[in-house]
């Protein structure tokens, strides 16, 4: 594979993508925007205090003036500092720490630091992480008081002998322009530090701190850049105001007063008072300071004041007067006063008081020709009384709207929880004469709530969909001598199965380990498979690191995915051309691809792989790599003696797993699949179509996979959204005439959320890797306990390849009511490797594989109607995970055939409501005629 456009000189890193970043949760900017709103009219009311004018000024200037911090002021005064900067790249890119704001005092002899800095360390495994840290002179802390950041490492010598704390994890970009914000109360020793991002506009972190010591005489000197002489004197970008803001204070209400969460809500506990706090152990003793709380309420964006109350810190009641609070949007503020008397805007929160919930529950639809009768529940719930004024419900077939007219249309009042039937009728077109959602069988049906509430309420509507399935003929038939048939519907739509399909780029190992500067794109919903590119000293520095440092990495990349998302690992030496060698162990010569020590090792990093993943459940295929550019066997070309040596290694180190190589023209004889990551690339089809051909029945045994790319040569789109949107038809036919399992998309960034782009992606999906589909089940409509169950199937693949390994076909009984299982057991001497598709060239069509098996029930069964089904479990996990592509599907991926009864008679076998593949939702099937006996 190529990445012509990617490739980059030694030293420099991929420009085109940005760096993965670790992230602390955004909060509220309007906490600050407020706090600024307030500070300029309180600053220009502080005319009448000229000596704390006067001190800001002195701090100002001088620090510009001489690029220092400015002299100590004659008394401890509150100020409020502010620096807005662009972090600059070759500083930042050189550096491990970035100062932002340094506070200095001397009193006596000791010198006082407060600093506020970016800091780079490393975090294991994952790599180079920045932390803002927030670090003080160890006097100048309450005792008790430790580095709160974990492990990480601020050993620094611009921190030395202070005392750090991690404050938030954000990386600094050079592209943005930031503010650094710190003011300081010395009577109450209170000091509040924020850093907001005005490019993106948003909190990246906030903090305070109590100091141990009230009227230290701390001065800020800025010191942006690492250096104090940063151009400071042309435009400074920084102020010093008199007054104190308090950035990074943080207060909360008692969770007796509020229902805990980030809504913050009110709860009906609250009509006689209110209870506060803040998260710190209150003001000093004796410190010339206090709060005010003020409750209000919002209403037709009016402000009418609830009630007030003094505020002097730690936990405190407020008495509300209202005996009852009206529906609405509260805020709860906090105000502060200085020395001075200036008030300041602490903090306020919005507050709701009563939040409704409408939701649409579909309990059935009964269709005809001409029209369908929806009938359900519409679930009102809320936190107290409230007066619903008007119901709405509004119905979708797809995207078109059928129904929109009030089903109540009298107000009604909700407290706590209100349920109401709903009877809809609504015209319908024949989902086989018409069909919707892109020219498949299936409907969406969609019931969309809405209701009239008093201003000022906060209402959540949840919808419902549901999707309906038409069928030309009954599913069920019982034939005379009391066997019930099943010809299930085949699902028409794309959906996620285990090990095939369209492969995502969705894993990323951490900097400075990663060969790729990526930040991957969401998982595709229909990808099973992700690819990962591990470099060889992430795994194995040494000769002496083992297996379990290998199983640990791995555990740490991988082992949170769900259990349906398999992995395919490569590993690699070299990323792209060029010379960047940084990924061979510190114990190898970089580029030896030849010698005797390179080759011992090579050898016992298979063996340590073999060990590590060939029973690992994540792990789908392993991809060879190892050897030259992005481990593709090229540049070097993979000599005849190391072909051997790792063929013969990886066949041995891996009894279960499937192994992949790139080059067709390699490893002939081994039984290794291929991956071609330039598929279907007409600059390669002359190469590589002839040499997979003549593999012959290879495909069987061994999976073909790779990446369809258009950044090179003559591709055969411009881009992979082009090829895509105008080449399917020519994609799908070399999957199906070289029998393809998978293939991802390079860049994997197209948008798949693109209608057109959806449609094409799933007709690719459908066609690579397997997709089986029931044609007939047939079993017996009642049976006796402790008899034999007899069930036959019949089956094909319609897809492009065979599924791989050997997964068990379990049958099962489910309770008819609760779906959980009730008796299951293996069916034995099937092997669903042996269901082959049909494609090739010349085109070959599908076989139909007719299965059948006996199995013996227990005595003990219980008498009643059960659900018969089947399912394909995935033995690393021992759960269902395979799906056969039919609509009869249940949530815990079992395939349900139809009612059987055990000592005991059934009116109808058939079964009508499933659970649809690709959403989740619920599924029905309908006749195209639905007057025709039988249908759902």
């Amino acid at each position: 594979m190529s990445r012509r456009g990617y490739w980059l000189a030694p030293g420099f890193k991929q420009p085109r993508f940005p760096k993965a970043r670790l992230e602390i949760r955004p909060l509220l900017l309007a906490v600050w925007l407020g706090c600024l709103a307030v500070a300029p009219n309180a600053l220009s009311g502080l005319s009448a205090a000229p000596d704390m004018q006067a001190v800001g000024a002195n701090l100002r200037d001088n620090a510009v003036d001489r690029g220092e911090s400015g002299p100590s002021a004659t008394a401890a005064v509150p100020w409020t500092v502010v620096a807005v900067f662009e972090p600059p790249p070759a500083q930042l890119e050189a550096a491990s720490i970035f100062p932002l704001l340094t506070l200095q005092a001397r009193e006596g002899r000791e010198d006082l630091r407060v600093v506020f800095a970016w800091v780079r360390h490393s975090a294991g495994w994952i790599g180079d992480v920045w932390s803002l840290v927030m670090a003080a002179s160890p006097q100048l802390l309450p005792p008790g008081a430790v580095n709160s950041g974990g492990d990480a490492d601020h050993s620094h010598a611009f921190l030395a002998d202070l005392v750090c704390r991690d404050i938030g994890y954000a990386s600094p970009d050079t592209a943005h322009s930031y503010q650094a914000s710190a003011g300081y109360l010395p009577s109450a020793g209170v000091l509040g530090f924020a850093l907001h991002d005005l490019t993106a506009g948003r909190l990246v972190a906030k903090a305070w701190v109590a100091l141990a010591r009230q009227g230290v005489r701390l001065t800020p000197q800025v010191q942006l850049y690492g250096s104090p002489q940063n151009s400071l004197t042309s435009s400074p970008p920084w102020q010093v105001y008199p007054g104190f803001v308090p950035f990074g204070l943080k207060w909360g209400l008692a969770p007796n007063g509020v229902v805990p969460g980030e809504e913050r809500r009110l709860s009906g506990s609250l009509d006689r008072s209110l209870k506060s706090m803040l998260w710190w152990s209150g003001l000093p003793e004796g410190a010339p300071v206090c709060g005010k709380l003020r409750l209000s309420v919002v209403q037709g964006g009016l402000v009418r004041t609830l009630a007030t109350a003094p505020y002097s810190g730690g936990d405190q009641t407020m008495p509300v007067d209202s005996k009852w609070l009206p529906a609405g949007v509260f805020e709860l503020q906090l105000w502060f006063e200085d020395v001075n008397h200036h008030l300041w805007l602490l903090d306020e929160g919005q507050y709701v008081a009563g939040k409704v919930t409408a939701e649409a529950r579909i309990s059935s639809f009964h269709p005809s020709k001409e029209r369908m009768t929806i009938q359900g529940d519409l679930v009102i719930t809320s936190d107290g009384p409230v007066n619903v004024q008007r119901v709405n419900l509004k119905l979708q077939l797809n995207n078109g709207e059928w129904l929109d007219s009030p089903i109540v249309s009298d107000p009604i009042t909700v407290d706590g929880k209100y349920t109401m039937p709903f009877t809809a009728s609504c015209p319908w077109t024949n989902p086989s004469v018409e069909p919707g959602n892109g020219g498949t069988n299936i409907m969406q049906l969609t019931v969309s709530p809405a209701i009239s509430l008093p201003a000022g309420v906060v209402a959540e509507m949840r919808q419902q969909s549901v999707y309906l399935v038409a069928s030309p003929e009954p599913m069920y038939s019982v034939t005379e001598d009391g066997y019930v048939v099943v010809h299930p519907i085949e699902y028409p739509r794309a959906f996620r199965n285990p090990l095939k399909g369209i492969r995502s780029l969705g894993l990323e190992v951490p900097e400075p380990l990663s060969p790729l500067d990526v930040v991957r794109t969401p998982m595709n919903p229909l990808s099973s498979l992700t690819k990962v590119y591990i470099p060889w000293n992430a795994l194995e520095e040494r000769a002496s690191d083992g297996v379990d440092k290998i199983r640990a990495f791995s555990e740490k990349l991988w082992g949170s995915l769900p259990h349906d998302i398999k992995v395919i690992p490569r590993v690699i030496l070299q990323w792209g051309p060029q010379g960047e060698e940084k990924y061979w162990p510190s114990d190898l010569e970089p580029g030896d691809y030849g010698s005797a020590e390179f080759k011992q090792r090579l050898v016992k990093l298979i063996q340590k792989l073999g060990a590590a993943w060939d029973q690992d459940p994540h792990v789908a295929y392993v991809e060879m790599g190892l050897i030259g550019w992005w481990g593709e066997h090229h540049h070097p070309a993979i000599s005849p003696e190391l072909q051997r040596l790792i063929g013969d290694t990886f066949l041995r180190s891996f009894p279960h797993k499937l192994v992949m190589y790139r080059n067709p023209a390699n490893f002939e004889g081994y039984p290794f699949g291929v991956h071609w990551d330039s598929f279907a690339h007409p600059d390669e089809i002359g190469s590589h179509v002839p040499l997979i051909e003549m593999q012959g029945d290879l495909w069987k045994r061994a999976p073909r996979g790779g990446e369809l790319t258009c950044d090179w040569g003559r591709p055969m789109a411009a881009s992979v959204t082009d090829a895509i949107l105008n080449h399917t038809d020519e994609i799908v036919y070399w999957i199906r005439r070289l029998h393809w399992n998978h293939l991802g998309f390079w860049p994997d960034m197209y948008d798949w959320t693109n209608d057109a782009l959806e449609r094409n992606a799933e007709e690719i999906h459908k066609a690579l890797g397997y997709r089986f589909v029931i044609r007939e089940a047939r079993y017996p409509a009642r049976i006796a306990p402790g008899s034999t169950l007899t069930l036959s199937l019949s089956v094909l693949n319609t897809g492009s390849s065979p599924f791989y390994y050997n997964w068990p076909v379990m049958v099962y009984l489910l309770d008819l009511e609760t779906g959980k299982v009730v008796w299951s057991q293996p069916w034995e001497g099937v092997d669903i490797r042996q269901w082959l598709p049909g494609g090739g060239f010349p085109k070959v069509e599908p076989a139909v594989y007719n299965i059948s098996g006996q199995w013996a029930l227990p005595a003990t069964l219980d008498p009643g109607v059960y659900i018969l089904a089947i399912g394909i479990l995935d033995p690393g996990w021992n759960e269902p995970q395979l799906r056969f592509a039919v609509v009869n599907h249940l949530s815990n991926n079992l395939c349900p055939l139809g009612k059987i009864g055990i000592d005991a008679n059934i009116d109808d076998p058939a079964l009508d409501r499933f659970v649809d593949l690709r959403t989740g939702d619920p599924l029905y099937v309908t006749l195209s005629d639905p007057s025709e006996k039988g249908g759902a």
